[in-house]
């Protein structure tokens, strides 16, 4: 977000862990296109913004399961951001963090320590950059 820029206040599609495939391959749609559930998020991103629910454990105690996580698929992602991963061809999409080695070499790392660092491969793509956390009490 540029300094001095007015926050906007923008509704984007909720999507389900199932559709996060689909929204990649047809390269997202703009927010105002398509059915479905919408969160609103105040920020500025790129026109293809999506949220997720997280799903399970393996981010604990950075993201909590139920927690609405914002994410940007037109953000270069870089070591150390929150990714979300999809392999190909039937694996299910992942969130976890980056981590780019000395070497070029890049994992997914869960914030739970009880899962292991998964190495990147040729096959992974990552869909997007998670910008922001929601959590409803």
């Amino acid at each position: 977000m540029d300094k001095g820029a007015e926050p906007t206040a923008s509704l984007i599609p909720l999507l389900t862990w199932a559709q996060v495939r689909d929204w990649h391959e047809m390269a997202g749609a703009p927010h105002s296109s398509g059915p479905g559930d919408r969160v609103a998020i105040v920020g500025t991103f790129g026109p293809r913004t999506f949220a997720l629910h997280v799903c399970d454990d393996s981010m604990e105690p950075v993201f909590r399961e139920g927690d609405a996580i914002t994410v940007d698929p037109d953000r270069e992602p870089k070591g150390g951001d929150y990714v979300i991963v999809i392999g190909k061809p039937s694996a299910e999409p992942t969130f976890k963090q980056l981590i780019v080695e000395v070497n070029d070499q890049k994992y997914l790392k869960p914030a739970n320590q009880r899962y292991s660092l998964i190495p990147v491969t040729p096959d992974m793509v990552i869909v997007g950059v998670v910008v922001m956390k929601m959590r409803v009490y």
